[in-house]
């Protein structure tokens, strides 16, 4: 499982798109309805119906995954995996945020 790879990734990207610390917000990566698409709530307080310290993951709109740093479910289809999920999140900490 790469649960926890998964939730440092999203952090990382969330950080170079945010800096570091986090505003007190939800934060969002990539694009709703095409391809992954993470809200990430670093608050101790739920946001937009999403759990303290908590990441929701969609893929092309649909609903994909639940992570926070102590695991998490992600989809298991052919395009929406742990593995596309953590290599789309690679690709994003290797190049330069442009959101």
């Amino acid at each position: 499982m790469r649960m926890a790879e998964s939730f440092a990734l999203i952090a990382e990207c969330c950080a170079r798109k945010y800096g570091s610390p986090f505003p007190q917000r939800m934060l969002y990566i990539g694009t709703p309805d095409a391809g992954w698409y993470v809200r990430l709530n670093p608050t101790n307080e739920t946001l937009e119906g999403i759990a303290p310290f908590t990441a929701h993951v969609t893929w092309g709109g649909l609903p994909a995954g639940i992570i926070d740093a102590g695991g998490g479910i992600i989809a298991a289809g052919e395009a929406a995996n742990e593995d596309t999920l953590c290599e789309w999140l690679e690709l994003d900490v290797k190049t330069e945020v442009t959101e």
